[in-house]
């Protein structure tokens, strides 16, 4: 129960810190930034991949007389153009968590600043004075995890409809737990500390990415994801340490 309150706390504090102006400047830029780089990505893969569908629905360039005869039925087109959507939705849904992990990591100085000035937090802890580098990488590599982890689980997403989605919650909430409160840890921490704050708060700590993971598969919404867990992610940290 304890978990469950500290939880919805943590929620409702980040969810309050939105209406600072400084942070909704730093969510426009971040949404934008996201968008463009999402779309460059999808159009330059897909461009190439509907082509290569395409001519693998089209029945003249086979000379199987059995795939000729089986792509007369039109519920084997059908699933097909099924089978497409879902490959398309969990694709952007895989590379969105790592992309949006990443520029909004690109923002970390202003938005640690802005939660820790405007609550006027007081921390022992001094940040690393190339902590924008660390940063990047431990986000990049982060996303290089995920990623690896989810096309492993793709034969999972695909044999087991409606489950599938509950499978790809519990696999992503631990990843992605640890990209966006890792993102800020490794600012601070060495990776022991790093891996002793994760002991201390786990219960927490995967329920804030179960919850950021959730709004991932929401449209719209996902594009905000990014943003919204590196704010919830950041106000986690600054409260717990205050706590302790």
């Amino acid at each position: 129960m304890q978990s469950s309150k500290t939880f919805f706390n943590i929620i409702g504090s980040a969810l309050d810190e939105l209406s600072d102006k400084k942070l909704k400047f730093i969510f426009i830029k971040i949404f934008a930034l996201t968008i463009v780089v999402l779309s460059l990505i999808i159009f330059t893969t897909f461009n190439y991949l509907f082509q290569e569908f395409d001519k693998f629905l089209s029945p003249e360039n086979y000379e199987n007389l059995f795939l000729l005869w089986l792509f007369k039925f039109k519920i084997i087109t059908f699933l097909l153009l099924i089978f497409q959507f879902f490959f398309i939705w969990f694709f952007f849904i895989i590379i969105i968590i790592p992309i949006s992990s990443i520029i909004s990591g690109l923002f970390a100085d202003e938005i640690l600043e802005i939660i820790q000035k405007k609550n006027r937090y007081k921390i022992k802890e001094k940040r690393k004075k190339n902590a924008f580098l660390i940063s990047f990488l431990y986000s990049c590599k982060s996303g290089l995890k995920t990623i690896f982890v989810n096309i492993l689980a793709i034969p999972l997403y695909f044999l087991l409809p409606v489950a599938n989605i509950i499978i790809f919650i519990l696999i992503n909430s631990y990843f992605v737990s640890r990209e966006f409160i890792g993102n800020i840890l490794c600012q601070y921490f060495d990776e022991k500390k790093i891996n002793e704050f994760y002991i201390y708060n786990s219960r927490e700590v995967y329920l804030i990415g179960c919850f950021i993971t959730i709004l991932f598969l929401i449209p719209i919404v996902n594009l905000a994801a990014g943003f919204l867990g590196f704010v919830i992610s950041t106000k986690f940290f600054f409260e717990n340490k205050v706590k302790n």
